[in-house]
């Protein structure tokens, strides 16, 4: 599966767009506790 469009959405969510037509929606939210994610915290005001 290839995403053609990724768009923000409140709470850390992620709305996924993918080249066959299938729509999805991603919470990014449980990964914010791990320390590879931690510098996506400080983009709170995007999400």
């Amino acid at each position: 599966m290839r995403i053609t469009e990724l768009h923000p959405q409140p709470d850390w969510v992620l709305s996924i767009i993918a080249e066959d037509g299938r729509i999805g929606r991603f919470d990014v939210s449980p990964y914010l506790e791990y320390e590879v994610f931690e510098a996506l915290k400080s983009f709170r005001d995007s999400f």
